[in-house]
């Protein structure tokens, strides 16, 4: 059985990397007591996949794995018992959904993340990002400097920012996420700050993950990675 568990990594577990994050469920998981798959040969380990890892300092309520299970309880019973091994407030899993036929692996089915961008005060010069949000998006082009193994190159990211929107002191925005071309929203708001002449600090903002997304083709829209899947009703 493939599921597809949705969580929350909060507080100064933003510090935690990813390789941590998996020792750390693979750990949980065996705490829970879950009936998880493990692979075959000389060192199994447990089948488990992340969608889009987070970058050191960047907290979530909308991050996902997928694992594969030879047996489970209902999504609520599940969700207890692995809360229960989780042993931090810090580390919340939010959803527990059966993964339908066919269905993408996470990390391949990754198109789109929501995030937020809090400004951490509010000086003059910072708040004019906010009031720029509009006349920065209205341009047809936003061209950054992109590092790449053959050199530098100028990449234009306007077309991989589908929403971005300003909520009190912080800047919503949807962005294009995925292995081909994943837009960071540090990149987005480095771009901001030279639109509105400020030198850029990354200290100045923080960042939260809403959501990951997928693409529905038959639909044309984004919807959350859990749509993939249903809650399982024992």
């Amino acid at each position: 059985m493939k599921v597809r568990m949705k969580f929350a990594k909060t507080g100064p577990l933003m510090y935690v990397g990813h390789l941590d994050l998996l020792r750390y469920f693979q750990k949980v998981f065996r705490r829970a007591g879950v009936d998880i798959a493990y692979s075959q040969g000389y060192s199994p380990h447990q089948i488990l996949s992340f969608a889009a890892p987070l970058g050191i300092g960047v907290t979530s309520e909308g991050e996902y794995m997928d694992a594969e299970f030879h047996s489970t309880k209902s999504s609520e019973e599940m969700l207890a018992q692995i809360n229960a091994a989780c042993q931090t407030p810090f580390i919340k899993v939010t959803e527990f959904v059966e993964l339908k036929e066919g269905a993408k692996k996470a990390m391949a089915a990754v198109a789109g993340a929501d995030y937020r961008v809090t400004l951490e005060s509010t000086e003059p010069s910072l708040m004019q990002c906010l009031t720029s949000v509009e006349n920065f998006l209205q341009q047809p082009s936003i061209f950054v400097l992109k590092k790449t193994k053959k050199g530098e190159t100028q990449w234009d990211i306007r077309p991989f920012i589908h929403d971005m929107r300003v909520d009190g002191q912080s800047i919503t925005m949807r962005l294009t996420t995925g292995s081909v071309n994943n837009l960071k929203p540090e990149l987005v708001m480095e771009s901001l700050f030279a639109f509105c002449g400020l030198p850029y600090d990354n200290l100045s903002f923080r960042v939260h993950r809403l959501e990951t997304l997928l693409w529905k083709e038959e639909e044309g829209c984004f919807a959350p990675l859990s749509a993939d899947g249903h809650r399982i009703m024992l």
